[in-house]
């Protein structure tokens, strides 16, 4: 085994990755650090919202549903460390 390839480091590369696959869903198009408003399957909420804590700092919050969809929003990455 390399030791490039282990400890914490590898941890995190995993988390990274497996957070972005979900973060990729519910991101502003323009910045990731912008305000988020999407709209997503309901099923996919609490791996949204672990993304979002992730990437952000902040939650999503519900702001409207919809059958199964979920309308979130959650304030970004410059609003959540007041830039």
């Amino acid at each position: 085994m390399s030791i490039w390839n282990a400890g914490p480091s590898a941890n995190y590369d995993a988390e990274q990755i497996a957070r972005t696959s979900v973060f990729i869903k519910i991101q502003p198009r323009d910045n990731w650090k912008n305000p988020i408003n999407a709209w997503i399957d309901e099923s996919d909420f609490a791996d949204c919202n672990q993304a979002a804590i992730w990437f952000t700092g902040a939650g999503l919050t519900v702001i409207a549903r919809n059958g199964e969809k979920l309308h979130v929003t959650a304030p970004g990455y410059y609003l959540t460390i007041g830039a």
